[in-house]
């Protein structure tokens, strides 16, 4: 009978030539650790999240109107090109955008009455996802004025649909959070 001659360097039979160094189960962020507690979903429900989150969507509330009050006429000349409004109202919104915007943005940055200026953000993104939703489908190329005035383009037509998408799901997510948490 032969038998094999065994290098003492190799084992026999052949194991696997590498593999990556697994961390133990016993570490902190292992997913199969029981006293682990941090999830992706339990990351996103952390008071410190949240409380970012309400400063960041307070800050481009905050910045969104003080860059409307500062040129309403711009204001107005980029709600009328959205086609949804008679001028008279035009007018009338552009002047009394911005400053709520501002107190909006301070008042959920302050943290009084969250879930009520989280509502509110809310339903002032869901307008501005249904004006820029509809000025998609109808083709028309607007600029939306969130930041100030520019040149139209559909890029950034989409691209403002986008942040008043993201707007819209930070806000509702700070209310049901807020809601929780009463």
């Amino acid at each position: 009978m032969l038998t094999p001659i065994l290098h003492p360097i190799f084992t026999y039979p052949p194991t696997r030539a590498f593999s990556w160094p697994v961390p133990p189960a016993s570490y902190p962020l292992h997913p199969r650790n029981p006293r682990s507690n941090l999830t992706f979903m339990s990351f996103f429900k952390h008071r410190f999240f949240l409380l970012a989150l309400r400063i960041a969507l307070g800050g481009v509330f905050i910045y969104a109107g003080a860059t409307k009050i500062s040129n309403p006429q711009a204001f107005a000349d980029s709600i009328a090109t959205f086609q949804l409004l008679p001028n008279q109202l035009t007018n009338i919104v552009a002047l009394a955008l911005p400053p709520f915007e501002v107190l909006l943005g301070v008042i959920l940055i302050s943290g009084w009455k969250t879930r009520a200026s989280s509502i509110a953000a809310a339903g002032l993104s869901l307008v501005f996802v249904i004006a820029l939703g509809q000025a998609i489908a109808r083709g028309i190329v607007v600029d939306c004025g969130c930041f100030g005035s520019g040149e139209p383009s559909l890029a950034k037509t989409w691209m403002s649909f986008g942040r008043a998408c993201l707007l819209l799901a930070a806000s509702s997510w700070l209310y049901f959070r807020a809601a929780l948490r009463l």
